[in-house]
């Protein structure tokens, strides 16, 4: 590789991440922007915002392993401190690259449960309506029909990539459940907007949905 090619590179990559970052900054200001009555569906902003992160991290990971085995192929020239540094980055890489694949894997599954899905949030009639776009089916959800609601959040101090991810469980009295992952707006908007007695707060590091 050239080092124009390279430079080519970089700058593209600068380029997206600055991009991303801004939608980013973006989505974060309209999901406090709230209403008496939001209307939310997965649109390609949100989906750029939320992966902005583990995919920029998934190639730096990529890029200290590249220099990691670099500076790790020094030991067998006796050069040990570039080789110990190269074994350090090495072990960034992995960690790095695990948890940008774990934080994909999370956004594939969300994806599937959200798209062609269009949620309003009506505050004042304390009501969620779910409108299935393909399937022409409408869901209603009152706060008088709650049962129980689950809060799905990430334990500890971990946020990006993996924290991002959390959902809410809403369980109705005949049994039915309903599911709003953080695609859609931030988790903590919509723990307000229906209550219930009977209120359960699930801590997991990842927030796979069962």
């Amino acid at each position: 590789m050239t080092e124009k090619q390279l430079n080519i590179i970089v700058t593209i990559w600068v380029a997206l991440f600055v991009t991303g970052t801004a939608i980013q900054l973006y989505q974060i200001r309209q999901d406090k922007n709230l209403k008496n009555k939001n209307t939310y569906q997965l649109n390609s902003l949100k989906q750029i915002s939320k992966l902005n992160f583990p995919i920029n991290l998934l190639l730096m990971s990529i890029g200290i392993l590249f220099l990691g085995l670099i500076a790790f192929s020094m030991l067998f020239k006796e050069l040990y401190i570039p080789g110990i540094i190269g074994l350090f980055l090495i072990l960034c890489s992995i960690i790095f690259g695990y948890y940008s694949i774990v934080a994909i894997l999370l956004h594939v599954q969300y994806y599937r449960l959200e798209k062609n899905r269009e949620i309003i949030f009506d505050t004042d009639k304390k009501e969620i309506i779910i409108k299935f776009s393909k399937k022409n089916k409408i869901e209603v959800i009152t706060e008088s029909d709650i049962s129980k609601i689950e809060i799905h959040q990430c334990s500890g101090n971990l946020r990006k990539p993996t924290g991002e991810y959390e959902f809410i469980r809403y369980i109705t009295k005949s049994g039915q459940i309903h599911t709003i992952t953080s695609l859609q707006t931030h988790i903590t908007n919509l723990i307000g907007m229906l209550k219930s007695r009977n209120k359960q707060y699930i801590y997991k590091q990842f927030n796979w949905i069962e």
